[in-house]
């Protein structure tokens, strides 16, 4: 009898602590920027990709010409073009990352020829391929994801809405666009004002 009485508050102070919904994930862990700093939600970053060579991803002109399907492509010598990294789902200042923590990514451009510049997974017309564009509104569709033995690097993984809780690395394909395929592509946050932009 002493033993059961004994072990009833510690089962309720566990079943507390799983089922409270103010509880981070267990498996998440808070996303940081190329200096160890935490990233803050809705904050401007330049994404840039490691063993690619040297340039952070920007927006080039897509393949029909039109100025709201544009190509995300790695710019060589240069930290690319500032992206807008926001989180749904996050009561905090700061993003986790993983699972249920979906984030939509946005270039920031005033000289970019389309007023919004979400980042949105489409099929090429005509194809089976598809690519990511940017030049709709912001969507709620990436998870970063750390990668194993390396400090403050990411994945991002896509979501795909209708397929359950699908998860599809994002890297290149062979015209060096963004895409949902593998290898995925391993990238560093840099902080928009740790340099001038270029």
């Amino acid at each position: 009898m002493a033993s059961f009485l004994f072990s009833l508050p510690a089962i309720t102070l566990l079943l507390i602590l799983l089922f409270s919904p103010s509880s981070p994930t267990v498996s998440a862990e808070l996303i940081r920027d190329s200096d160890g700093a935490l990233l803050r939600n809705g904050d401007l970053y330049y994404i840039v990709p490691i063993g690619l060579g040297t340039g952070g991803l920007t927006w080039t002109q897509g393949p029909d010409n039109s100025p709201c399907r544009l190509n995300i492509k790695q710019k060589r010598y240069s930290l690319g073009t500032l992206v807008k990294v926001s989180a749904r789902d996050v009561q905090t200042l700061h993003i986790p990352t993983g699972f249920p923590y979906l984030l939509a990514l946005e270039f920031v451009d005033s000289e970019a020829p389309c007023p919004e510049l979400g980042w949105v997974l489409t099929n090429v017309p005509g194809t089976n391929d598809v690519y990511m564009f940017a030049g709709n509104s912001p969507s709620y569709s990436f998870i970063a994801e750390p990668i194993s033995g390396k400090t403050e690097v990411y994945k991002f993984m896509y979501h795909w809405y209708h397929h359950g809780n699908r998860f599809d690395d994002v890297g290149f394909d062979h015209n060096q666009r963004l895409t949902v395929t593998q290898p995925p592509m391993e990238f560093r946050f840099v902080k928009a004002n740790k340099y001038m932009s270029q």
